[in-house]
């Protein structure tokens, strides 16, 4: 696995400060302004956590574009073609 972008320290590195800064700016932010959703399953959904996850998955686009993202707020129809992996 030598060109995996993640073999690279400064890669993790920037994804770690890149994830913090938007966890500060999106969900910090609305500490204390929570509105919240039921969805359809009885989870709660906050806009923290829809906007976390767009910024989050802009964030890795513009940045790993190779990599395809799979969130918990993802619709239904971006799932449809995903599939799971794990290394061993």
């Amino acid at each position: 696995m030598p060109n995996h972008p993640f073999t690279d320290a400064s890669n993790w590195l920037k994804l770690k400060t890149g994830l913090t800064q938007l966890a500060k700016t999106e969900v910090l932010a609305r500490f204390e302004q929570v509105s919240v959703e039921v969805k359809q399953d009885g989870s709660l959904l906050t806009e923290a956590d829809t906007q976390m996850q767009i910024k989050t998955q802009a964030f890795l686009e513009k940045n790993w574009p190779e990599f395809a993202f799979l969130g918990e707020e993802s619709s239904l129809a971006s799932q449809e073609n995903a599939m799971l992996s794990e290394q061993v």
